[in-house]
């Protein structure tokens, strides 16, 4: 009976698929041990239907990781243990150091790197051996074109299917972390020099004022008020001993009167050193005219004041700023320089106006920060305080030019601020 024997082999089968009891053998009629040849086809081509299947995911799976390990962001390579030597890398490593392929593999992993390297990668190398991985060992690797990269290296023991050992190594490209910090450590550096130079400058102004203020004083008791007190005993002389008659009575009084004018004129001149009132009258173009027509007349030295076309209103903070530029360059030129010949330029630039002192004297050896005087330091923060720049050049022999720039506000701000005629300036 095929039948009730293909019935009884179904069963049979059934159970031992859910794990029921087994039936004995002794039991099962000898027709059911008797395969049918058609089903015994069907079983095989669905065992090769899922055979094939898992051979097609398994390579899609192998696949994906070949892309995956080929593709990745980070460089990566099999090494082996005994002789040290690259097996296997991915094209990533081969992109960024310019290799090809097979000048890579069979290559000594010390000599893809820079021979300065070689210790801290041979620390890698032990801490490997001895922990089984090592992280985060900034080195540099070689590339093709001579260059070196910046790089972190992982490393990490690993096993095949064949109990064979390698180094997994992995390279992850840190150049512009590097330069990021390098750029950090550079600001910081000039910061804390900065920092120590306003802490010096801060001194240095100190000391200045209190220099200029026991100037000042001289000034005013050595000076102003002695001639006070002599026009007092004057004026006293002439109560008490009053002439017999009016042509001697009108000298002494020309006479006061002479001093009187200079001792005005003296403490104008003292005020106008403290501030210039014309600065705030009449602007910058007239209070540096001013301002060079007072030196020319204590100094032996040609000053020619340019004052370009088209030269707006400034606002007073930068009419002050120009001016005082000015000033304290026309002094360490006076006091330095020994030149014949200086030239004031003023002229209106793109967004902003532009002031340059230039002489033909001796020149220097451009200053740093640390070392030039508090005149130029002076100048170099008043610049700064209204937003524009400084540059000074110098060259021993050929002279000197300070040059500033300083921005401009929007049209009409001038007016509004206060100054009311054309001026130069420069920042």
């Amino acid at each position: 009976m095929p039948g009730a024997a293909l019935v009884l082999h179904a069963r049979y089968v059934v159970r031992r698929r859910l794990g029921t009891r087994e039936i004995p053998r002794s039991r099962i009629p000898p027709a059911a041990l008797h395969s049918d040849p058609g089903m015994v086809k069907t079983r095989e081509a669905d065992t090769d239907q899922r055979r094939l299947r898992s051979l097609q995911a398994l390579e899609a799976a192998r696949a994906r990781y070949e892309n995956l390990y080929q593709d990745a962001p980070d460089m990566f390579a099999s090494v082996t243990v005994d002789s040290e030597r690259v097996v296997q890398c991915n094209a990533t490593l081969l992109r960024a150091t310019g290799f090809r392929r097979n000048e890579v593999i069979g290559r000594r992993l010390d000599d893809l790197h820079d021979a300065g390297c070689a210790a801290d990668l041979a620390r890698a190398l032990d801490r490997v051996r001895a922990d089984g991985r090592a992280g985060d060992v900034e080195l540099r690797l070689r590339r093709q074109d001579g260059k070196l990269l910046d790089v972190s290296l992982s490393m990490a023991l690993i096993r095949d299917e064949r109990q064979n050992y390698y180094y997994r190594s992995i390279w992850r490209d840190v150049t512009d972390r590097k330069r990021a910090e390098d750029a950090l450590r550079r600001k910081q550096a000039e910061l804390e020099r900065s920092q120590a130079e306003l802490q010096a400058l801060a001194g240095r102004l100190l000391t200045a004022q209190d220099d200029e203020r026991r100037r000042i004083s001289r000034e005013l008791h050595d000076d102003v008020n002695q001639r006070l007190a002599m026009l007092t005993l004057d004026v006293e002389s002439l109560q008490t001993r009053v002439p017999r008659s009016p042509r001697e009575t009108a000298e002494r009084l020309g006479v006061i009167r002479d001093r009187l004018v200079e001792l005005s004129d003296d403490v104008h001149g003292l005020a106008y050193g403290l501030h210039p009132s014309v600065l705030d009258h009449l602007g910058l173009e007239a209070a540096l005219r001013s301002h060079i027509s007072d030196l020319q007349r204590r100094e032996s030295i040609r000053i020619e004041l340019r004052v370009g076309d088209h030269v707006k209103p400034l606002v007073p903070e930068v009419a002050a700023c120009l001016y005082r530029v000015a000033q304290a360059a026309l002094r360490n030129v006076v006091k330095h320089a020994r030149a014949r010949r200086v030239t004031v330029d003023v002229k209106p630039t793109a967004g902003g106006i532009r002031l340059s002192v230039s002489d033909d004297g001796v020149g220097f050896a451009g200053p740093t920060r640390s070392s030039a005087g508090l005149g130029i330091v002076g100048m170099q923060e008043r610049v700064r305080l209204v937003g524009g720049r400084f540059e000074l050049t110098s060259q021993v022999g050929e002279g000197s030019c300070v040059t500033v720039w300083v921005p401009l506000p929007e049209d009409g701000a001038g007016e509004k601020h206060g100054e009311t005629t054309a001026d130069p300036a420069g920042g």
